[in-house]
């Protein structure tokens, strides 16, 4: 991984030199953060852009082998083996009902690929993980599917870095974990500052005037199907 410094560009918005909360684990093909007291992931981390939407591993479908939801999504890392199985391990699993993961959920996540296919967008920034509104930990009999606690809803924020260094409003939706009440992906929108509030997490961060930038990039490389080496690029504008 590599730092440049770059020159500033005039935009609301700007993307955290950072993580949301500490202690991040790093996948071939996302971040996350693992909490040992819930066994889910507290966030998950994506960056999609053309090069790592290539699929290199089509293979013969057999089933999905676990009954819980994926975080950051199978279909978007598919460009090498390791990334794809990646999105299969358990800390990417979280108990999800069953309708939602088929439903509201799945446009959301290929909603996050549209993004990334549309001109003038260089990365699309996704962050997914779930939430507990009511005291889990307090509850006499908290719901428990194998080791994990089943969280009461689910969160994704998504934040489009444009190629002119840009970088849009971020988009905030919370579903609830159950039986969805609409199709609608836009019915579950909410706002930046109540997600982080609820979450204690961040995810974005408003520019200084005169706030310095530097361009991060990174080449990844792994195996496809045929074990021939794929490798692909990811740049990224951060403010420091």
């Amino acid at each position: 991984m590599f730092y440049n410094e770059c020159q500033n560009v005039q935009s609301r918005y700007k993307l955290i030199n950072g993580a949301p909360s500490n202690v991040p684990l790093w996948k071939k093909s996302y971040a996350m953060s693992f909490d040992n007291i819930t066994r889910n992931a507290k966030w998950v981390y994506e960056v999609l852009n053309k090069e790592t939407s290539v699929n290199n591993c089509v293979q013969e479908p057999f089933g999905d082998p676990y009954e819980g939801g994926h975080l950051a999504a199978a279909a978007n890392h598919r460009w090498c083996w390791e990334a794809l199985n990646d999105t299969n391990l358990n800390c990417n699993i979280i108990p999800q009902h069953k309708t939602l993961n088929k439903g509201p959920w799945k446009v959301l996540e290929n909603w996050c690929r549209e993004l990334r296919n549309q001109t003038g967008v260089h990365n699309v920034h996704v962050y997914s993980g779930p939430l507990y509104y009511r005291p889990i930990l307090e509850q006499m009999n908290p719901r428990i599917i194998g080791d994990k606690l089943v969280p009461t809803h689910l969160f994704k924020v998504i934040i489009v870095e444009n190629e002119d260094g840009t970088v849009e409003e971020p988009e905030c939706y919370v579903m609830p974990n159950d039986v969805p009440f609409s199709p609608d992906r836009r019915d579950y929108f909410v706002d930046i500052r109540f997600l982080q509030d609820i979450s204690g997490l961040t995810f974005i961060e408003h520019r200084n005037v005169g706030q310095r930038e530097k361009i991060v990039t990174a080449t990844l490389q792994g195996q496809d199907v045929n074990s021939t080496l794929q490798s692909v690029n990811i740049r990224v504008r951060i403010s420091t």
